[in-house]
Order: structure tokens, then C-alpha cells, then sequence
């Protein structure tokens, strides 16, 4: 038994695979942080710079802080072309690994004052989890001016030419590389189950099964408190909560409601209780089940198929895009897994007719 547990174990983060994201998910996200991660951490950063510090509560995470948060005016020139080169680096893939950590590390710093003084962006979160785990991973060099280095390197090296008839299906594979431990995959994955699994938690945690009345769906569709009203947003306070948890100051906040956009056509719907119930459960079942992606590649395509279609559907209904998660689950589904289940039905009609006597 302990010997199956071990080798499944081993299965589990260590089987070794030919084709996988890795190099596909370093590219895309590399450019997405120079498009917009960057710009958004490091201007963030500067406003921090303009700030009287004592307008700030002290707090664990700039007390804790290894490096000084904000950074000084003079520093701000290089953390912010560190970050662009680094991102540069990464997207292209020349000294891959050590441009994947000072990116995911520097974003991390400059990301964390906004945790520490706004709120903490989970969507971002995850992504720069991502970065630091393709610095550490194999394979996280496919597709890459190493890989391709390296490639020239031991053609110098063997006097030979490993591309000697150049073809598209054979320049992907030498461009791949080999196969490679799959454990950097299975932990974005885990990031994933984590985040996923976690809003559903969430939801049980503090709403109970009172969740599953629809209500609080409802409420963000009814257009009372949409964000181009410009209606402040309701925050609820306890002064009580002040004497349990004194890092909340005079008053403790307890809870707090979204001014987010709500689309007319659910204005009609308000009164059919069973279709926010069935909405509200069906979100939450799929939240807790996020572990089934790995299950198989192909049932990990249909979960990450239906938490698309929930995404956009929240952002058709409400506005909120979650366009990092909806990029990330991209990035994950297996691509020839996807196109062996989309052909499936052809396949076996072709098969069918086939074998149907002339």
C-alpha cells in the first residue's frame, strides 16, 4: 500500500512529458506584465513616493519589509527598467530563469504596497505565483533564445546540424525540448484548485447555506448600487469588532458591497427566485469540485471550460472581467486533448461510414 501511495505520488509530480504550456504560458504572461502588470505596479509606486508617510497606519507587512517599501526616488529609474528588461528577457527567453525571478519578485514588491495600503488583488496574486514557479520549473525554457542556443551549442559541438530537414512539426520539437518533469504544471494547477477552491469556502464560510437562496446574486443585479451612479460603496462597521481585533482601529469593518455595474436584462428576471438559487449553487459546486482538474487532461479541459463560461457570463451580467483568470485558463487547457474531443463526433462518424458494406 505505501509503495502504491509512493509511486503515485511520484506519478503525480515527476511523470515526465514531452509537450506541455510551460513555454507558451512564460511568453504570454511576459508580455501581458509589460503591458500591464508594470505599468500598473510601478505607478502605484509612484504615487506612493509623494505621500507623507505618516498619513500611514504602520502595519506587519512594511514593518517585516526586507527592503524599504516605498523605494527612494532615485531607486525608482531602476526598479522600473529592471522590470521591463526583465520582462523582455523572459518573453524572448535569453537567461530565462533569472529574468522569471527578479520579474516575479520585483512585481511582487511593487505589488505589495498596494496590498498593504489598498487591498490585495487576488487575480495579480496568482499570476506572479506563476513567474516565480516557471523560474524554478523544467521545461519553463521552451520556446526560447536559450533553447535555441543551446540547440546551435550541441550542433557545434557534435559538428552536426539537428535541423537537417527543417520542418515545422521538427523545429517544434528540438524548439519544446525534452520531456521534463511535469511538477511545475501541476503546481500552477495547484495555485488554480487553491484560488478556486477557496472562493467557494469563502462563500460557505460567511454566508453558510443561506448562499443558496440566490439573495446575494440578486442583490448585485438589481442595479441598486451600480458603479456609474457613482453611489458610494455601503461598508458595514461594528464597533465591537474594534475590542476583539485592535488592529481594526475604532471601528472594525465587517463586511462591505461592490458598485458594480448590473446589465438591464436581469432587472426582469429579479422575481424568479429559482433562477438566482440554481445560478448561486451551480457557482458554488463549481468552485469546490476545482481539484477535478486533475483528474485527466480531458476533464480538466471541461473545467476549465465551464469556469470560462462563468466568467463570462459574470462579466456579461455585471461587468467584472477577471481577465487574468480567464487568461490563465487558457494558458492551461491541453490544446491536442481539446481538439481530439471537438473532432470526436467526425471521427466516429467517419469510422461508422467506413465500416458500412458498400
Amino acid at each position: 500500500m505505501i509503495a502504491r501511495l509512493d509511486q503515485a505520488w511520484k506519478m503525480f509530480w515527476f511523470k515526465r512529458q514531452h509537450w506541455h504550456p510551460l513555454g507558451l504560458i512564460r511568453i504570454v504572461l511576459a508580455y501581458r506584465a509589460i503591458k500591464r502588470y508594470i505599468p500598473e505596479a510601478t505607478g502605484f509606486v509612484r504615487k506612493e513616493l509623494h505621500v507623507d508617510p505618516a498619513h500611514f497606519f504602520d502595519n506587519v507587512g512594511s514593518t517585516l519589509a526586507i527592503v524599504p517599501y516605498p523605494p527612494s526616488q532615485s531607486a525608482m529609474p531602476i526598479l522600473t527598467y529592471g522590470l521591463y528588461l526583465s520582462a523582455l528577457l523572459a518573453m524572448v527567453g535569453f537567461f530565462t530563469r533569472t529574468s522569471l525571478a527578479i520579474l516575479g519578485l520585483g512585481l511582487l514588491y511593487a505589488y505589495s504596497g498596494h496590498a498593504m495600503r489598498v487591498g490585495f488583488n487576488h487575480q495579480n496574486a496568482m499570476i506572479l505565483q506563476v513567474f516565480l514557479i516557471l523560474a524554478l520549473a523544467p521545461g519553463s525554457k521552451a520556446w526560447s533564445l536559450d533553447r535555441l542556443l543551446a540547440i546551435a551549442r550541441f550542433s557545434w559541438k557534435r559538428k552536426a546540424k539537428p535541423l537537417q530537414r527543417p520542418g515545422l512539426l521538427r523545429i517544434a520539437r528540438h524548439m519544446q525540448g525534452p520531456a521534463v518533469p511535469r511538477w511545475g504544471l501541476q503546481l500552477i494547477l495547484a495555485l488554480f484548485v487553491v484560488v478556486y477552491t477557496g472562493a467557494g469556502v469563502s462563500k460557505l464560510r460567511y454566508s453558510g447555506y443561506q448562499w443558496y437562496d440566490g439573495q446575494t446574486l440578486a442583490y448585485y443585479l438589481d442595479g441598486t448600487h451600480q458603479a456609474e451612479k457613482k453611489i458610494s460603496q455601503p461598508f458595514f462597521a461594528d464597533p465591537a469588532y474594534a475590542d476583539a481585533f485592535p488592529w481594526k482601529d475604532d471601528v472594525g469593518l465587517v463586511d462591505h458591497s461592490y458598485g458594480n455595474y448590473s446589465h438591464p436584462i436581469f432587472k426582469e428576471k429579479l422575481n424568479y427566485a429559482w433562477f438566482f438559487a440554481a445560478v448561486s449553487i451551480a457557482t458554488l459546486l463549481l468552485e469546490l469540485v476545482a481539484i477535478v482538474v486533475y483528474i485527466s487532461p480531458e476533464i480538466r479541459n471541461l473545467y476549465l471550460l465551464s469556469a470560462m463560461a462563468m466568467h463570462l457570463s459574470i462579466g456579461f451580467a455585471m461587468n467584472l472581467s477577471f481577465s487574468e483568470y480567464r487568461l490563465l485558463i487558457l494558458l492551461l487547457l491541453s490544446y491536442p486533448v481539446l481538439w481530439m474531443q471537438i473532432t470526436w463526433p467526425i471521427r466516429k462518424l467517419l469510422k461508422r461510414q467506413s465500416l458500412t458494406p458498400a
